[in-house]
């Protein structure tokens, strides 16, 4: 039977009996919550309010024994052993006493429902890599994650499992009564989860003693933790506090013990004393069994501050992609070199700027300057190291013949097919030309434009059938062009591929036919923009008012580009502030139907929404589901505002449409119509928030049954991971030895596979080598079941594998499992329901 996991459906179990209104015991935990960035910006957090609080901590633990402090960010840690080695060592004595806890394991606090799913397993891999080598530590068992608010996804008790956590401390959100409770991710992993009684910032007294006894009863246990010492912006335990503690202590009649306690402790002591605790399924902060006020609370937030948002798809997707062909790369140079420090520096700046209010948007303008350009430092150090190994793997393809050779890389685990774009050079300025795939046969292709010296031909070629995590040779002949037909034409009103016909007027777009399942996908006009006003401004919240606007248009639709590949038309409007540009593509051979939108914005406190009423027979048992880390969730069509990661699905009988985007994380679902949030204007902490210019692609793509059967999740996946070509020169591919001049006669074929996994619902998640580790042949892969059913994978390793072993996801070795077997170059894998799995191999 398959399981169903839902928002809607979160299973609540029984709790356990009350306990009496007596007898605790407060456990004191030392803490300063400090937020990287929020009403200050990072360079604050490292030059004074990080050095500050740990000072203060510090003194306070010389003139009290007793007390202890838990402190998480690994990147924390990094920035005071760099500015301030005395104290880094200050604080490493306190670590080796014992009394200081190094806890989360994460390099930053980070969101826990929008960043991507490799992600959050970097944060806990770059955090426990840099604790076992600055801070000797073994990687932490407690997730700590006491503040972030956009939601927690129901996968994560699965992904922090899979990185060796086995407590959850969490602040926000707790399932209806919960306090101390299991909770379940949909591959069934478990995290000991502990809602903490009070917020950061409490002020230690009497006063608090209702709310944790309160919070004893609902939990079932008298042992209580109490987070204490100035947070938000630094502090720490102080005086003050160890004042409230002493005369606690003082008042017999209370009947509470208070005792200085390290959360691993705690959590140790949670854990063998608890019996029969509730289990819940499901995300939190967001889903059922949350009160009104939580579940409206957060919305604005996967919209707020839009532009970081994309750039944080973009890096997310570059740093995956140029890691897998670097990986590769160094397999195949005669002394191989593996940029590691380049990699583990990059996530490092992408981690910290996923942080829980940064990412979210609901920082100070300055934040996200700094943060746009942190990440526009990592976008240039991607690319390069993407060249890298682009250009490593080049070199040993023998590209000798006739013709320009062009390479064309497929970043995913499965054949692929789609339009890609080349930047061809000539050594003069050719007249005409053609392109060739490695049979001869012509390949459609369209010329987009020309360098100023017309010695550089920008291009678009139909790329079919390359192969998995792999590469195809192409070949651009200087002969007339032959006119391959490809099925795409344009007509006045409508273009048609293999796939869509795609009709329009001057507002937008009136038919979009699937000509394989043979019906009409929109119920109305689709791709229609509207300006939606809002009850507050809240970088948090979403309030709408009620009132909405459609935008004026300007003239008529305006065809962009015409041509055997690719056809694009465009529309413009504006808002009276903004203007905005939707475009309309299809693709000869693609199955999807993309759409561009430019928007230069300038309102505020309205929300820019762009919508598609698809006909699905509304009386049919309508489902919406949208993709979280490493998984998807069932959430009702009822116009909530939800967070996605790359698409969203509506099914309902016999078929499904699926949005899908490249940087977008708000989408509601009403009825029969999808929603995609593309920008709005709160002006509460950033005056001018994502004022400017703003580009993202979206698409739609129809699929039979539900998004499972419709391969929804590889159809996200190519939209953000494109096809790349690079020109090749002319050369052999073999390379002499390294020291003995003898010729290492292997070259690379017109095209090849490195990594593929037969298996429709297996993909590769990640290709990468160890981490920490010297040697490029130690090379970690990740697999990831996307479906929620059992089965066998079959992967195709580059080459014979002299040691496999199975490794949690921050690579530390598992016990040897029956259920995965290797010969050669051929693993075979069971993959049960949810699974992610992760092997480290010796090639």
């Amino acid at each position: 039977m398959r399981i169903l996991w839902t928002a809607a459906l979160a299973v609540l179990t029984v709790l356990p009996g009350a306990v009496p209104a007596q007898e605790l015991t407060l456990h004191l935990i030392g803490n300063a919550h400090i937020d990287l960035a929020y009403r200050w910006r990072w360079n604050e957090t490292v030059l004074r309010v990080a050095p500050d609080t740990f000072e203060g901590v510090l003194d306070l633990m010389e003139s009290d024994p007793d007390v202890t402090y838990a402190q998480s960010q690994l990147a924390l840690y990094e920035e005071i052993e760099m500015g301030r080695p005395d104290l880094f060592e200050r604080i490493r004595s306190r670590i080796d006493e014992g009394r200081w806890s190094v806890v989360g394991g994460q390099w930053a606090e980070p969101d826990a429902i929008l960043p991507g799913g490799e992600s959050l397993i970097r944060q806990f891999l770059i955090g426990s890599e840099y604790s076992r080598r600055r801070l000797g530590l073994d990687p932490t068992a407690i997730a700590w994650v006491p503040d972030s608010f956009c939601g927690q996804a129901v996968t994560l008790p699965q992904i922090y499992a899979g990185c060796g956590i086995r407590y959850y401390l969490f602040g926000r959100g707790a399932p209806g009564d919960f306090r101390i409770f299991w909770w379940e991710a949909p591959d069934g992993s478990r995290l000991l989860a502990c809602k903490v009684p009070i917020h950061y910032n409490l002020r230690l007294g009497e006063a608090l003693l209702p709310g944790l006894r309160e919070w004893s009863r609902l939990a079932g246990v008298t042992d209580v933790p109490v987070l204490y010492g100035e947070g938000d912006h630094g502090g720490g335990p102080r005086r003050a506090d160890i004042e409230a503690i002493e005369q606690l202590r003082a008042k017999q009649d209370l009947n509470i013990e208070l005792v200085h306690q390290t959360p691993e402790s705690y959590f140790e002591r949670l854990a063998a004393s608890v019996r029969d605790l509730p289990v819940y399924r499901g995300e939190m902060g967001i889903g059922a069994g949350e009160s009104e006020a939580v579940r409206g609370s957060w919305r604005g937030s996967y919209t707020s501050q839009a532009r970081l948002k994309k750039a944080n798809r973009d890096m997310e997707n570059l740093l995956l992609t140029a890691e897998t062909f670097a990986t590769l790369g160094a397999m195949l140079q005669r002394k191989p070199l593996y940029p590691r420090v380049d990699f583990r520096e990059a996530w490092k700046v992408l981690l910290r700027n996923q942080f829980h209010d940064i990412l979210p948007g609901t920082s100070i303008g300055d934040v996200f300057d700094d943060a746009m350009a942190d990440l526009s430092a990592v976008r240039d150090e991607g690319e390069r190291l993407l060249r890298f190994g682009l250009e490593v793997i080049g070199s040993r393809i023998d590209t000798r013949g006739s013709g320009l050779p062009v390479v064309v890389y497929n970043p995913c685990s499965w054949e692929r097919t789609d339009v890609v774009e080349a930047a061809i050079n000539f050594v003069v300025e050719p007249d005409r030309f053609t392109v060739c795939g490695p049979d001869l046969a012509e390949v459609p292709f369209q010329i987009d434009g020309w360098s100023d010296d017309g010695l550089t031909a920008y291009i678009s070629f139909l790329a079919e059938a390359v192969p998995p995590v792999g590469y195809r040779l192409y070949r651009i002949h200087l002969q007339p062009p032959s006119t391959p037909e490809t099925g795409l034409s344009m007509q006045k009103s409508f273009m048609v591929n293999r796939y869509y016909k795609v009709s329009w007027n001057n507002r937008g777009l009136t038919s979009i036919y699937d000509k394989r399942g043979g019906r009409e996908l929109l119920a109305a006009p689709g791709n229609v923009t509207l300006l939606l006003g809002e009850k507050r401004s809240s970088s948090w919240d979403l309030e709408l008012s009620g009132e909405s606007q459609s935008l004026t248009r300007l003239g008529e639709p305006q065809v962009f580009e015409q041509g055997p590949v690719r056809s694009t038309l465009f529309w413009q409007e504006h808002t009276g502030s903004s203007l905005v540009t939707r475009e309309l593509t299809l693709k000869a051979g693609v199955p999807r139907v993309e759409f561009r939108m430019t928007v230069d914005w300038h309102d505020h406190d309205q929300v820019l929404k762009v919508t598609f009423p698809v006909a699905i027979d509304s009386g049919r048992a309508l489902r919406a589901f949208f993709e979280q880390p490493f998984g998807v969730i069932e959430r009702p069509a009822d116009g909530t505002e939800w967070p996605a990661q790359n698409w969203i699905d509506l099914c309902g009988g016999e078929f499904g449409v699926a949005l899908l985007n490249d940087g977008k994380y708000g989408f509601d679902v009403r009825g029969s119509t999808l929603r995609l949030s593309v920008v709005r204007g709160a002006r509460d902490m950033d005056p001018r928030m994502d004022e400017g210019v703003h580009a993202f692609r979206y698409a739609l793509f129809a699929h039979p049954g539900d998004w499972r059967e419709g391969d929804v999740v590889q159809a996200a996946l190519e939209l953000n991971r494109p096809l790349m070509a690079l020109q090749e020169n002319f050369h052999s591919g073999e390379l002499p030895n390294w020291g003995d001049g003898r010729i290492n006669e292997f070259s690379l074929p017109a095209e090849h596979s490195f990594f593929s996994v037969e298996s429709g619902h297996v993909i590769v998640s990640a290709i990468k080598v160890q981490q920490g580790d010297w040697s490029p042949a130690n090379v970690v892969l990740r697999l990831f079941e996307t479906e929620g059913r059992s089965g066998q994978a079959v992967v195709h390793l580059p080459a014979a594998a002299k040691r496999v072993v199975e490794t949690n996801h921050i690579e530390q070795e598992l016990p040897l499992a029956g259920d995965w077997s290797i010969k050669e170059d051929v693993l075979t894998v069971t993959m049960d329901p949810h699974k992610i799995r992760t092997f480290l191999l010796t090639l």
